[in-house]
């Protein structure tokens, strides 16, 4: 098998996604290398660059890449290395790997251009990448065995590994490049006559290569520091190689950090036992980081200082209190957030940023009053040290001591993030109020536990005025989302709160604090009326409970009609909300006695979705595939008995629009199946998928049933009392009701069940409606164009065939056209034409066409006068026509074409 056979193979058995070469666009060289060449190009279908590589065609360059597609196959390297997408190939027959784009270049040039801006955080941090990555491979037993600065890109500020050391594996000798000699582990090279070889290539053992990884790590740590190439100053021959060979390594940079040094040296000894494994290099660098930003959060939120109160601030003190060598413990804050009601009243006489407890100052203008002050901990943070002798040995006055070391000292601090919402207390509308709290409680659980938030894009009727400590005005739903994904996911934090707190007299001497351990200080906060959690400040709300029933009753999902006629709940999410829903208390109890006449009637009772006169007739809903049939039940006599007290309604829509809008995924999944040649069966696996209905009002409250003959009836009791209802059981010789889980509950026991508000669950399900009907106008219309319920005829699909294998001496010829995909039925007829190469229309020749079945047709084609015309460089252009619902094959190229007539 050829090269190029093998390559083919393996795109035919999806090893390797194929991709036309006209996809690409903007096509230009960026690099030349001794594994091929690379071109930057934009991919016309996701507007992003891409880099296309060329290879050798041989068999063990293919043998290399096809490795390399292997192990990406079996283990996900996506964090670390570029993607390999797939393969494409030039007019020119020239195979082209399809690689991820790095926007920042290699590694060597990335240093290049951004080292001056770089300080040892980010140092750290791009090495303790690249050794997690390097890691990561050793683990999978996976070497590398070409790691250098040239190899390595950087994406997004992150390292990323091109390859498995795919460009040194496929060069054709074991000879080493010099242009990483100084990368390469020097017990690698044997040095005969002037030529660097690799020793023993083919005869590796995965231990000592891992040594080698580790070696080339050291020499990448060392560029990291320099933000050069090793050797700059030498050329790379022969000579650098023996002298490397002998023991010669590069100097450390000045101002590299010790342990950062010594871990490189370790890593690039001479001997190869000497050197620590990869995981113990990705630990100690762990361990570096963990210092450094130690280290920083001391300094950057001055830890180790006094607070001085000047009235209306909290400032740090001019002279640190603690040494800087001390342990610093973080631990996530697991309180709810806290509410401050009525914040820096300039009417009272409580002032928490002033020392002086009886300063009867007005209130600094810039601690702005306000209505509620919420304040979102994310951690709490304590640190201990021993106290600098400075401040011990202070011997200066008490005014000395607080000009230089503050007022307070702080054992624990709490940052995070804080919010004010002014003029709340004039709102007059209490849904406005908590449908606002309601949002506001679901962004803040969906951004802190990184869970998917169906009110991100909603757009409130009612949004406050928000502002950050930072005077940041929030003025949209949207806005305070990122706000918190700001706080809670890239760790946007500020100190929001003093706790824990001593005087800084006391503590110079060692004593306990007299100061009360409840109290606090919060920067810009001076005084407060009341303080609760959000769960306290939100209990009083109608919605308190929204967020949980969305996900506990499947809110944003639909409802399936199986394959066995039962309803289930969908596990996709179908749609996402574009307002907050409606939600209503309501105290309704009430019996049914229904008898269903359809089977349809029998179905949607089981499941909660009841008779009325306005309701749409759900048989006629798309895609329902006819599994529910409306036959007639009349010859089973019995009745539906149905006990139900109502709590809850949650409307998702109003008089004047709905709610919900289609998610994302929903959307893609239908837009996916409309680009499909075969839209039918990929349009109803979708709403199989994602659900056939979709309530728009959902009841909830408790419900119990019985089953029983009787003729239809509706009692509706106004108040939950248990003599009615018990005088109509006892009526109908009924003893005990059923439950929705199947549990009993008698007769006597019905008073208890009747008091008990616990266990809500779905009692109703009202205004149903297709889950079609959710979908944008555009995406309906072209179902409706794919459903065609006019039954007209249309273009089902069109193709040219070459007729390279016909005999020209002959006047009449035979041709079989099969079609992909399949057809579903015979039922359909097909025209067409003999065209040239250029296109136009040949009246040489006649073609007629027959012989119709579900995989083709034939093709009749008679020369006509004489024809001078070569047959064999003709083709036939043709065209199916028929009703596509009764086909199931439909191209999207062709279903804007009007109705076909006069065929």
């Amino acid at each position: 098998m050829s090269a190029e056979e093998w390559i083919e193979k393996c795109i035919r058995e999806e090893h390797i996604k194929y991709y036309e070469f006209s996809e690409f666009s903007e096509i230009r060289e960026i690099g030349n290398e001794l594994f091929g060449k690379m071109y930057k190009a934009n991919w016309k279908q996701s507007e992003k660059c891409i880099v296309l590589r060329s290879f050798n065609l041989d068999h063990a360059t293919v043998k290399e890449i096809i490795r390399e597609i292997k192990l990406r196959r079996e283990v996900d390297f996506n964090d670390m290395m570029m993607k390999l997408y797939g393969i494409t190939k030039t007019s020119d027959k020239e195979y082209l790997l399809v690689l991820e784009y790095a926007e920042g270049g290699t590694l060597r040039n990335y240093l290049k251009e951004e080292f001056t801006s770089f300080d040892w955080q980010d140092k750290y941090r791009l090495a303790f990448q690249l050794s997690s990555a390097i890691e990561y491979f050793h683990e999978k037993e996976i070497t590398h065995e070409d790691l250098n600065s040239n190899n390595i890109f950087i994406q997004q500020n992150s390292i990323k590994l091109a390859d498995f050391g795919l460009s040194k594996r496929i060069k054709s000798t074991d000879q080493i490049s010099f242009d990483t000699v100084p990368y390469d582990a020097p017990e690698g090279f044997n040095i005969t006559g002037g030529i660097l070889q690799d020793v023993n290539r083919e005869n590796k053992q995965t231990e000592k290569l891992k040594k080698r990884d580790v070696y080339s790590t050291g020499v990448l740590l060392w560029e990291l520091s320099s933000g050069k190439r090793p050797f700059t100053d030498k050329e790379y021959n022969i000579s650098l190689a023996r002298e490397i060979f002998q023991g010669l390594r590069e100097g450390i940079v000045e101002g590299t950090p010790k342990e950062y040094s010594n871990l490189y040296a370790k890593c690039w000894d001479s001997d190869p036992e000497k050197r620590p494994t990869i995981q113990e290099v990705a630990i100690i660098l762990k361990s570096m980081i963990s210092s450094q930003q130690t280290q920083q959060m001391i300094k950057q939120l001055k830890l180790n200082h006094g607070l001085f109160l000047d009235g209306y601030r909290i400032e740090p003190s001019k002279q640190a209190v603690l040494s800087e060598n001390g342990i610093l413990n973080i631990s996530l804050y697991r309180e709810q957030p806290l509410i401050y009601t009525y914040v820096n009243n300039h009417g009272s006489l409580t002032n928490l940023l002033s020392f002086d407890l009886d300063d009867n100052k007005e209130l600094n203008e810039a601690l702005q009053p306000s209505d509620i002050c919420i304040n979102f901990p994310v951690a709490e943070i304590t640190y201990n040290a021993n106290l600098l002798e400075s401040f011990s040995n202070f011997m200066k006055g008490d005014e000395a001591l607080y000009e230089t070391y503050g007022h307070l000292f702080a054992r624990k601090v709490l940052v995070g993030g804080t919010l004010f919402i002014d003029d709340f207390k004039s709102i007059t509308s209490k849904q406005q109020v908590d449908s606002f709290k309601f949002f506001l409680t679901w962004v803040y659980n969906s951004v802190k536990y990184n869970k998917e938030n169906p009110f991100n894009n909603l757009s409130l009727n009612f949004f406050p005025k928000l502002r950050t400590s930072g005077g940041e005005k929030l003025h949209a739903p949207v806005d305070l989302t990122n706000w918190m994904n700001k706080l809670y996911q890239d760790n946007m934090l500020d100190v929001i709160s003093y706790t824990n707190l001593i005087l800084i007299s006391e503590l110079r001497l060692g004593k306990s604090s007299s100061i009360d351990a409840s109290q606090e200080k919060q920067p810009g906060i001076a005084n407060f009326k009341e303080k609760l959690s959000l769960e306290d400040w939100v209990r009083d709300s109608i919605y308190v409970n929204l967020a949980r029933w969305v996900k506990e009753f499947h809110l944003l999902q639909g409802i399936i009609i199986s394959e066995y006629l039962r309803l289930e709940i969908s596990k996709r999410t179908a749609v996402s909300f574009v307002n907050v829903p409606s939600v209503y208390l309501s105290d309704i109890f009430y019996l049914d006695m229904i008898k269903p006449t359809t089977n349809l009637e029998k179905i949607l009772i089981s499941n909660n979705i009841f008779p009325n006169e306005n309701a749409r007739d759900i048989s006629t809903f798309p895609f329902m595939k006819g599994l529910i049939k409306n036959d007639n039940l009349n010859h089973r006599n019995y009745t539906h008995f149905l006990v139900r007290r109502e709590r809850y309604k949650i409307l998702l829509s109003s008089s004047s629009s709905v709610d919900v809008k289609p998610s994302e995924e929903f959307k893609l999944a239908i837009e996916k199946a409309l680009e499909s040649i075969r839209p039918f069966v990929f349009l109803q696996n979708v709403f199989d998928e994602y659900g056939h209905l979709f309530p728009l009002t959902i009841v909830l409250g408790k419900s119990l049933k019985n089953i029983l003959p009787n003729s239809p009836k509706k009692i509706e009791l106004r108040s939950p009392t248990f003599d009615p209802l018990k005088s109509h059981l006892d009526n109908l010789n009924i003893s005990y009701l059923l439950t929705k889980k199947g549990n009993i509950v008698e007769k006597n026991d019905l008073s208890n069940w009747i008091k008990d508000d616990d266990n809500l669950e779905i009692i109703e399900f009202e205004n149903v409606i297709s889950l079609y009907d959710i979908l944008e106008v555009e995406q309906r219309r072209r179902i409706d164009v794919v459903l065609n319920k006019q039954d007209e005829v249309k273009i089902i699909m069109t193709g040219i065939v070459d007729l390279e294998d016909l005999d020209n001496n002959n006047i009449e010829h035979y041709k079989r056209i099969n079609v992909n995909p399949s057809l579903e039925s015979e039922n359909y007829e097909v025209f067409g034409s003999i065209i040239s190469d250029h296109g136009l229309r040949i009246e040489d020749f006649s073609v007629t066409f027959g012989l119709y079945d579900f995989n083709g047709f034939s093709a009749t084609i008679k020369t006509l006068n004489n024809a001078s015309v070569n047959i064999t460089k003709c083709y036939i252009l043709w065209m199916i026509v028929g009703n596509p619902s009764e086909l199931l094959v439909f191209s999207p190229k062709n279903r804007d074409i009007k109705q076909i007539t006069n065929l």
